[in-house]
């Protein structure tokens, strides 16, 4: 039985767009991910305010400990993660006192630009003893949601998150070929595929605009 961690879906409807599908790979690897110094920032999508940086520069995974500093999350147990982590990005954004952490990855596949984007936890305000929300537990399966990522400017850019219920749809019915696992009791549905496997999908449907949704999210830097 499937156990999918919810809050990712509820991350994408903060960014204005219906949930997407989840994957259980990202489609970048340490191989593959890149970076473009145009996504580091503060930017808006007209309703929250996102924080984006590289990973090793983001104090928002790191604690005071006396005079050292440690991570929350650490860059990685192997030179694969370290060389991973160190081109991915932190996403902040505030809301109602509370941080949500994302993590993203950015790769091209041909002339397209993707994210895979991962929910780390939520870190509660000052009067929140519940824990620093970044504990995993057991029922925890972390997830990605991918987005083809175009910048209109230095100040613009644009995220189409993939449409779940048409990938569902044409994947459940043998149109489109990608592994997956469906629960029916839960009525969820998980990528399974590797992420090569997303990287061969996306090569030959990523132009195909029915694998996104029509709703688009705009980010304006401020400032």
């Amino acid at each position: 039985m499937l156990k999918l961690f919810a809050l990712i879906t509820g991350i994408m409807q903060m960014l204005g767009t219906s949930p997407g599908v989840n994957s259980l790979q990202p489609a970048a690897t340490y191989k593959t991910i890149v970076t473009d110094a145009r996504l580091t920032g503060e930017w808006s999508d007209g309703k929250d305010q996102l924080k984006i940086e590289l990973v090793p520069d983001s104090k928002i995974l790191r604690e005071d400990n006396g005079n050292s500093k440690e991570r929350k999350m650490p860059l990685g147990e192997n030179k694969e993660e370290i060389a991973f982590y160190s081109k991915a990005y932190s996403i902040t954004i505030k809301q109602n006192g509370s941080e949500y952490i994302l993590i993203g990855s950015l790769s091209r596949i041909n002339n397209q630009l993707f994210v895979d984007i991962m929910s780390l936890g939520v870190k509660g305000d000052k009067g929140n003893q519940d824990g620093s929300g970044f504990e995993f537990t057991p029922h925890y399966l972390a997830t990605f949601n991918i987005a083809a990522i175009t910048f209109t400017d230095n100040n613009t850019v644009s995220l189409k998150f993939l449409n779940g219920g048409f990938l569902k749809e044409q994947i459940s019915q043998g149109n489109m070929r990608l592994k997956y696992e469906k629960d029916q009791l839960f009525d969820s549905f998980l990528l399974t595929a590797s992420s090569f496997e997303l990287r061969q999908f996306l090569e030959k449907y990523g132009h195909d605009e029915r694998l996104y949704y029509k709703e688009t999210t705009i980010l304006t830097r401020k400032g």
